[in-house]
């Protein structure tokens, strides 16, 4: 929860810490998932796409089953994949 706070705040590299914090921790339970997502968000929102990416897909395929993995973290990962096509073509 404190990470979520420091997400609707902007302080993402305090959400960074936390959610990186989760993942050594907690590694194979569901609240990693969504850290995977919430860092995901953080990254993105910093403008490392690459980074967020990273995230999204290891969400995916770590915890498939997570609301985050199969609908706003397909999207999330869609649009990133868009942009980078653009930037590619730009």
């Amino acid at each position: 929860m404190v990470g979520q706070l420091y997400y609707w705040r902007d302080a993402f590299l305090a959400v960074a810490h936390r959610f990186e914090r989760i993942l050594t921790l907690y590694s194979e339970m569901d609240i990693a998932g969504e850290a995977l997502y919430y860092l995901a968000l953080t990254y993105k929102d910093m403008g490392a796409d690459d980074w967020a990416r990273g995230k999204l897909i290891a969400l995916a395929e770590r915890f498939p089953n997570s609301p985050h993995a199969t609908t706003t973290g397909q999207t999330m990962i869609a649009s990133l994949n868009q942009s980078r096509s653009t930037e590619t073509i730009a």
